[in-house]
Parts: C-alpha cells; sequence; structure tokens
C-alpha cells in the first residue's frame, strides 16, 4: 500500500484548488482501501461541528451536513484524537444515526484524526457495507493519509483560505505572548539575517576574518549597552537583564575561542559563526528542562546579532510613517529595543515560543505580540489586521463590524489604564484606612513595568527552578557559557 499512498499523495499536490484535491483523495482512498465509502470532515471550531467538505458514497440533501464534536462516531474521533475501527459499527455505545448521511447502508467503520501541530483539524473516515476489520496495515495507511491531509489543511489555510462561511472574517491563529489588542497597517520585515542563509565558504586571509569577527563582537557589545540604556527608565532590571546576558555571553572568553579557532581553520567568519552557534544552541535544545531547553532559541539571537555586524556595521534604522504591526520570521528583543516603541503597535513572529527573552521583553514594554504563527507573511504585508494578544488570534482585512468591536475593546483598554495609573501612587488601604501590604512574586516581575512596581512592599523570589540563568546573579558568578550548556 506504500506504493498506493505515495500516488494518491503525488496526485492530490498537484491539484491547486483544495476542494477539488480533496475530492480527488477520497476517490482514490476508496480505490486503494477497495471500500464503498471514504469521508473527510474539518472541524468549525466557532460552532464546535464538524463539516463534510468531501465524499464518495454517501448521499444527502441539501448544501452541507455537519455533526457536533459530542455526536456519533465522527465527533468521538474528533474528542480522544485516536483511531476508531469497528467491524460492527451500530453496536458502539457511541453510534448516532444521521438519515441525512445515507449512512444507515455501511456497517465499518475506520475514523483518524487529521491532526496538525497537536490540533485536530478535522476526521478522515473510510466506511463499508459489509461487517469489515480493517486491518492493522489499513489502519495505518489511513493514519499515514491524515497526515498529509493535515499538512494540505494547514496550508490552506494560512494561505488565507476559509473553508466554512465565506462572508466570516479570516482569522491567523498564533500563540498569544503579551497581552493586549492592536489595529493597524501590517508591516512585513524580511531584511533580518539569518544564521541558516550562510553556508561553507573558506578563506586564505586568516587575519582579517579574525579582525572582521572582533570589530563585529564590539559593535554588538556597544549596542546591547546602548539598547539597555535605552529602555533604563521604562524596565525593571530583570526585563534589562537580558541584555546584560547577551553582554555576559559575548564576554566570555570560552566563546570568543571557539570563534577563532573555527576560523583559524580557515573557514570564513561567517561559516564559523554558525558552527559554533549551532553546537551550542543543540546542546541547549538537548536539555531536559524546558525553559534552559528554550534558551536555545537566545543563544541563536546572539549569533542573529553577530551575524549583522559582520555584514554591516551600521545600526539598522526602521522608519514609519505611521505606528505598525510588525511581522517578522523570529522575534528578537534586539528587534524590539530597535525600533521606537510609539511606532509598534503589535509584533508578530512566525517562529519563537511564549517564554523566549523576545516574548517577555514584549510584556515587560506592554507591547501585544503573538508568537508561533503559520502563515505566509507577505500576503498580509500592507494590509489592516488586527492582533489579539490575548487569543493569540489575528484577523487580516477585518470586516467593519469586527472593527467596531476591536475599537471599543481597545477604548475600553485604555480607560482601564488611565484608572490604574491614577491611583498608582496612593497607598494600598481600605475604606477605613487600614494599610494593606503589597507583596510581588519577583519570578514574575519581568512581565511587568517599573510603574506598575512602585508600590510595591516587597518581593517574594518563587521563580522556577534555573530561571536565574539570566538574572544578575547569574552575571557575578562569572560561569563560563560552555557550563551553561553542562548544568
Amino acid at each position: 500500500m506504500l506504493s498506493q499512498l505515495r500516488d494518491i499523495v503525488e496526485h492530490v499536490s498537484k491539484v491547486e484548488d483544495v476542494h477539488a484535491a480533496l475530492e480527488m483523495l477520497v476517490q482514490q482512498t476508496c480505490s486503494a482501501m477497495n471500500t464503498e465509502c471514504c469521508t473527510i470532515y474539518l472541524a468549525n471550531d466557532d460552532k464546535q461541528r464538524l463539516e463534510l467538505m468531501a465524499t464518495q458514497g454517501l448521499t444527502f440533501q441539501g448544501d452541507t451536513i455537519h455533526i457536533g464534536f459530542n455526536e456519533g462516531l465522527v465527533g468521538l474521533v474528533k474528542r480522544t484524537a485516536e483511531p476508531i475501527n469497528l467491524a460492527e459499527a451500530a453496536k458502539h455505545s457511541a453510534f448516532k444515526f444521521f438519515p441525512e448521511l445515507g449512512e444507515d447502508v455501511y456497517h465499518s467503520f475506520l475514523g483518524t484524526p487529521i491532526i496538525h501541530r497537536k490540533q485536530v483539524l478535522g476526521v478522515l473516515v473510510v466506511q463499508q457495507k459489509s461487517s469489515r476489520q480493517f486491518s492493522e496495515m489499513e489502519e495505518s495507511f489511513l493514519v499515514t493519509l491524515s497526515a498529509q491531509i493535515a499538512v494540505l489543511i494547514a496550508h490552506a489555510i494560512a494561505q488565507g483560505h476559509g473553508f466554512f462561511d465565506d462572508n466570516a472574517a479570516p482569522v491567523i491563529k498564533g500563540i498569544g505572548a503579551s497581552s493586549g489588542v492592536a489595529i493597524g497597517p501590517i508591516w512585513w520585515d524580511n531584511t533580518q539575517p539569518d544564521l541558516s542563509d550562510v553556508f561553507p565558504a573558506s578563506t586564505l586571509d586568516v587575519a582579517r576574518e579574525q579582525e572582521m569577527l572582533s570589530v563585529a563582537i564590539e559593535h554588538a557589545l556597544a549596542d546591547f549597552k546602548r539598547m539597555r540604556k535605552k529602555l533604563d527608565l521604562e524596565l525593571n532590571k530583570d526585563a534589562l537583564a537580558i541584555f546584560d546576558l547577551f553582554t555576559h555571553l559575548l564576554n566570555d572568553p570560552m566563546l570568543r575561542n571557539d570563534l577563532k579557532a573555527q576560523i583559524q581553520k580557515g573557514d570564513k567568519a561567517d561559516w564559523a559563526l554558525r558552527q559554533v552557534v549551532e553546537s551550542y544552541a543543540n546542546r541547549f535544545a538537548k536539555m531536559s528542562d524546558v525553559y534552559l531547553r528554550e534558551r536555545a532559541q537566545d543563544i541563536k539571537e546572539l549569533g542573529q546579532r553577530l551575524l549583522f555586524f559582520l555584514h554591516d556595521t551600521e545600526y539598522p534604522i526602521h522608519e514609519f510613517n505611521e505606528p505598525v504591526i510588525l511581522v517578522v520570521r523570529e522575534l528578537t528583543a534586539s528587534i524590539l529595543a530597535s525600533i521606537p516603541k510609539e511606532q509598534l503597535l503589535a509584533v508578530v513572529s512566525l517562529e519563537g515560543a511564549a517564554n523566549s527573552h523576545a516574548a517577555i521583553l514584549s510584556r515587560a514594554m506592554g507591547i501585544p505580540a503573538v508568537m508561533g504563527v503559520n502563515t505566509n507573511p507577505e500576503l498580509l504585508s500592507g494590509k489592516l489586521g488586527i492582533v489579539d494578544g490575548y487569543s493569540g488570534e489575528i484577523f487580516p482585512e477585518p470586516s467593519q463590524e469586527l472593527l467596531l468591536e476591536y475599537r471599543e475593546l481597545v477604548s475600553e483598554e485604555s480607560e482601564l489604564s488611565q484608572m490604574v495609573e491614577s491611583t498608582a501612587n496612593l497607598e494600598a488601604a481600605t475604606k477605613d484606612g487600614q494599610r494593606i501590604q503589597v507583596m510581588l512574586n519577583a519570578g514574575l516581575s519581568a512581565d511587568t513595568s517599573i510603574s506598575i512596581n512602585k508600590n510595591v512592599d516587597a518581593s517574594v523570589y518563587t521563580a522556577p527552578k534555573f530561571r536565574s540563568y539570566c538574572s544578575s546573579s547569574f552575571h557575578r558568578k562569572k560561569s563560563s557559557f560552555i557550563n551553561i550548556a553542562q548544568c
């Protein structure tokens, strides 16, 4: 069946229209599995139901058929995210007869979830009139096919394709990393250097490459110090420690020695940089601790910044005619600090996690942020958009009704912020004058601004294990870079 699977995927991938591709897929699946019926349902999360997208074998009245998430065997596959293989479907406790589907003639049932990035996008089902227990190989075939369909559907969604109500506003989903709502023009920035674009290259002038590296390191150090000074009055010391961390790592003798040693082998400076950074980042990525594992991204950011100064010694200047929603491939603390805060309505990153330093800095600066977005940014650039940092949703070209709804939300947020600011300097006390002590969890203080911390009486440190790795106490230990990755 492997060759049949390959043929189906190959044929379907050549069809540009996604609906036509799904129709072809159900037809070829019936043929490959020698069964009478194959159906694809997609999950409509807004309406909490599965909607029929393509079928071979079912006959029904009307334009659309839908099954609630809590209904029948198809709903059970969606809820459990596990395959269900039954020779007599009607005998299962979750079975529900849908007369409008005309499936009373089918006895056997095999359903598999269509999963992309741990999200169940839909259900793929094959059925047969006679009682039949599908084999383990057939079940594996359908599971693998479902994985291929998931990629097809996810790509269509990322391209802005709407499978359900054509009048509904398109929505792109990511991970809400910094709360807040922003409305404005979307600006796609693809000018940042990328280490993955650096390829093997050698040099005959080792001394020149060593000099270029030294100059890049010095420029990067100066840049991080400049960024820290720029934000010194806006952020608390824990948020500013992000830049202290980069400064500490750049001064680490082991990192510098490894870079120089790689150049000494005859590699160009940028190729040496990529190799060393990826080596260090991989050590973090293999750690069992989730927080430290995510620090691999910070090592890559350090490499990206050094790469910039290897290629261009001028500071980046971003100039916008109006405040924008900034979309980048990978959000970094350097990008955030290099752009005036008043020019950023929100930030959207195709890659990254909610615990990254860039996400922490976004929260500290009060800038709505959404991470891990699967979309084509070139199709968004220049359009009016809404970013919801609470839900992680992005609405390009929203309807007037949606705009009105979110503008009211923005107005309410502004009024609430002004109310908080107007009372921030008052002592915490009850109406009868009883003083109340206000305590702060220092482990979370990087997510708040200095203004919020004005009248905090004391801090209690309850940070997670190893969280102090980017704190000032870490810097005072003068540990070598390599020791971090070995802890």
